[in-house]
């Protein structure tokens, strides 16, 4: 089966790379060996077409070699819109060459507030927290067809992508991981992991037990040629903020919401192409923001500050990059955006006086070596070296914690799952739960609260104004509730409701609910002269 001719066309006009034909050829082989593929690829080589052009293949070959459907997993719900975008090109390439329609339904579920995520569609998009939520069938219990998510997984192509991500205090996800990929191999089930940036040590647990392969990039010396990179790194013990303000394209990233906001807030009277992007923005502003880097991806002129939802899928480039030190898997993926397209950069690293949310002992061994010793940052196998020498040197596996009885639970709800025992699923997808918090505007708001008061009980839309929130950040340390979801001392709570949601009083907050976020909390600019979000700054 020829494959360079479908992914030129396909691609609109990219000749396969070296280990993109590598991985494709070695995934279609061992369909029916039951081995999961794993995909070790720099950033922005083309892990993605490498995952989904053999799923599109037969489509152009009017064959139906791998699977009816394709679910395809980000770590997080900023990276799906993105995947999406380049998804939907690669569909109308393909309308074009066949010169017909294409019935092909493409999706984005993740656990959105308006409906239940069922993962059905020819090509889904999803978060790995909704897709172990179908898997285990917590998200459709109370609704009925609870086995009908699972059906649609085992008649799909999955794709994991930027599984360094999924890592936690606990290798809590890492332990969960693997146990789907050893079921997903005894089923036959083809499936492909993809990382840039994993460490050896978290490979060899999320891979233990699993029947796989892989595919890891050596040397391209075509690739190489036309992507030759340099990047030039120094140690700061501040930000330099003028030569973020004097560079034509620069981006800051900060570790925490916070000190992100606090830096926005700093130069954005010197910048008149400022973005912020972070994960306690409206659905609706994250979604702008996003699509206006994907307009400036390479020329004009760009500053941004982010937190960590820059790392990955956001296919942007810039020449000066001021960050905070990281764990260095994290730190590879942020310089991926770095001179991304070939060309000179220069790299700021950061020293930062508090850790979080990173483990002090890891930020200590990268700052450590990247102080001792003179690795090229823009070198992949380079790259390898760096990440898992600051991974032994900080003894990995000594600073996880152990898992409590929830995690334990959940692990053993995974084991001993049936089909069609309609029990109370009890699994946890993370460590820690969280909830949904909207934004009304002012005046909607005010509305709001006057019929609270006149104990009615309103129905609104919510639209994209929303965010999801950790419980962590949500009470203080002696259980209350903190102010931002405090309405004159009451909590509101969002029921769904005929499709809109219904606003009533509450005296706890649940996990996974939906609340009111009390407006006075959600920061608001004028920037170049039009209101603009900031976003929730936590105090």
């Amino acid at each position: 089966m020829n494959i360079e001719k479908p992914f030129y066309e396909i691609t609109g006009g990219f000749k396969p790379r070296k280990y993109q034909l590598e991985a494709i050829r070695k995934f279609i082989k061992t369909l029916n060996e039951g081995k999961v593929l794993f995909i070790k690829l720099p950033t922005g080589y083309g892990k993605t077409e490498a995952a989904i052009i053999p799923y599109l293949m037969q489509i152009y070959y009017d064959e139906w070699f791998i699977a009816p459907g394709l679910i395809y997993i980000l770590p997080i719900r900023s990276l799906a819109y993105f995947q999406y975008l380049r998804i939907v090109d690669y569909a109308n390439n393909l309308r074009k060459v066949l010169d017909r329609e294409i019935n092909l339904n493409i999706i984005i579920e993740h656990g959105e507030i308006k409906e239940k995520p069922f993962l059905f569609g020819d090509i889904v998009l999803t978060t790995l927290d909704t897709f172990l939520y179908c898997y285990t069938r917590a998200s459709s219990y109370e609704h009925g067809h609870v086995d009908f998510p699972v059906g649609n997984i085992a008649t799909s192509m999955i794709i994991f992508d930027e599984t360094h991500m999924y890592q936690d205090e606990y290798g809590y996800m890492i332990s969960i991981l693997n146990f789907i990929l050893k079921v997903f191999s005894k089923a036959l089930i083809p499936t492909i992991v993809m990382s840039a940036t994993m460490p050896k040590i978290i490979e060899e647990k999320l891979f233990d037990g699993v029947n796989y392969d892989r595919v890891e990039y050596i040397h391209d010396e075509d690739y190489e040629r036309g992507n030759e990179r340099k990047i030039f790194l120094e140690l700061r013990e501040k930000y330099d903020l003028q030569s973020f303000i004097k560079e034509k394209r620069a981006a800051l990233i900060s570790n925490t919401v916070n000190n992100a906001i606090d830096l926005f807030l700093k130069v954005k009277d010197n910048v008149d192409d400022l973005e912020i992007i972070h994960s306690r923005l409206t659905t609706k502003a994250r979604r702008d923001r996003e699509h206006k880097l994907k307009i400036k991806r390479i020329n004009g002129k760009l500053h941004f500050i982010a937190t960590q939802v820059i790392e990955s899928g956001i296919d942007v480039s810039v020449d000066l990059m001021i960050s905070d030190i990281a764990p260095p898997d994290s730190l590879i993926q942020r310089l991926g955006r770095l001179a991304r397209f070939g060309g000179k950069g220069v790299a700021q690293i950061v020293k930062v006086k508090k850790p979080y949310p990173y483990v002090e002992k890891l930020l200590e061994a990268t700052w450590h070596v990247l102080k001792n010793k003179d690795y090229d940052v823009a070198s992949f196998t380079e790259q390898q070296k760096f990440i898992d020498e600051v991974f032994t040197e900080a003894d990995y596996e000594a600073l996880l914690k152990s898992l409590d009885k929830n995690l334990r639970r959940s692990i053993e709800y995974l084991k001993n799952m049936h089909l069609l025992v309609y029990e109370q699923p009890e699994f946890r997808a993370r460590p820690t739960s969280y909830i949904t918090v909207v934004i009304l505007e002012k005046r909607e708001y005010l509305n709001l609260i006057s019929k609270v008061r006149s104990n009615e009980e309103p129905l609104i839309d919510v639209g994209e104004n929303y965010f999801n929130l950790d419980l962590k950040n949500i009470l203080h340390s002696g259980g209350q509730v903190k102010d931002f979801l405090l309405h004159s001392g009451d909590i509101l709570e969002l029921k769904p409701c005929n499709g809109k949601f219904k606003v009533i009083k509450c005296s706890k907050i649940k996990p996974y609910g939906m609340y009111i976020l009390n407006p006075n909390s959600y920061l608001k600019t004028s920037l170049n002269n039009m209101e603009y979000d900031v976003g929730l700054k936590i105090p």
